[in-house]
């Protein structure tokens, strides 16, 4: 029972971790644009770097709830379009994008929270294999509480460090670019 907490525990932490930290890399215009420049996106698309990552930012904004709308201006192959996506299709699309990112949201931190009640019901469990009229530790129980929590610190908490290297520091330094 403890191992199965202890994976579960590790399971809802690498989610809510990698969740987050997809969601600070949208928030990173300078990543974004160095990706489109990189993959030429913007020339396939007839749109500088700059106005596809404002269009993208766009659609970001709008998906996180800081935005009411899609409707984005940008020049397109020379021409200014107020329209490009404002079509009922992707109006709808997005809408649907917008509730999702809702609820994984609040899956994420839900889980994440989950997660660390696990951990401290393990440590409870724990400090609870302690014979109270003699002092000994249970220690079969002991072990095992010890090993899961281990596990679940090793399996969870490392590839969260993982997914987080970095990531505050452009988030950070793409908001220090923007400010200024």
């Amino acid at each position: 029972m403890i191992r199965l907490a202890a994976a579960f525990a590790a399971i809802l932490l690498l989610f809510g971790v990698g969740f987050f930290s997809v969601s600070i890399l949208l928030d990173d215009s300078d990543y974004i644009e160095q990706q489109y420049s990189e993959l030429g996106v913007g020339e396939d698309m007839g749109m500088s770097v700059p106005d596809l990552s404002l269009a993208t930012r766009a659609l970001f904004d709008y998906m996180k709830g800081r935005r009411d709308d899609i409707r984005v201006s940008v020049y397109r192959n020379g021409a200014l379009v107020d329209d490009l996506f404002y079509h009922e299709k992707e109006i709808v699309h997005m809408e649907e994008v917008r509730s999702l990112w809702s609820v994984l949201t609040i899956a994420a931190i839900l889980g994440i929270a989950l997660a660390f009640v696990l951990l401290a019901a393990i440590l409870f469990f724990a400090a609870a294999c302690v014979d109270v009229r003699s002092g000994r530790v249970l220690r079969r129980a002991f072990g095992l509480a010890a090993h899961d929590t281990l596990a679940f610190l090793l399996l969870g908490v490392a590839p969260a460090a993982f997914l987080l290297d970095g990531q505050f520091e452009r988030a950070q330094h793409s908001r220090t670019r923007q400010l200024g």
